[in-house]
């Protein structure tokens, strides 16, 4: 399982680098774990390719841990407070 990395080095009120999982054409589903401190909103998005927007998936307040579907370029944008993603994928 890896974090979304930051360069700033601080996890309070951020938008991550990219990051491009492992996929593969059996298992394109990985783990994805939210870890919000109380008052912030940790978004995950995604898009299929560098030209095209990113989309939210799923926005997390609470600490919580749920399968996704893996796309070619991934982040995480936390507004209001101190939060951090990590994603690991299934390569089975």
């Amino acid at each position: 399982m890896a974090i979304f990395p930051h360069t700033a080095g601080t996890y309070n009120t951020y938008t991550s680098d990219i990051i491009r999982p492992k996929v593969n054409d059996r298992t394109p589903v990985g783990v994805f774990q939210a870890d919000v401190e109380a008052g912030a909103t940790l978004t995950l998005q995604a898009r299929a390719d560098s030209s095209a927007p990113f989309i939210d998936l799923e926005a997390f307040t609470a600490d919580a841990i749920k399968e996704v579907s893996l796309a070619p370029e991934m982040r995480v944008v936390v507004t209001g407070g101190i939060a951090k993603g990590y994603i690991g994928n299934f390569l089975g």
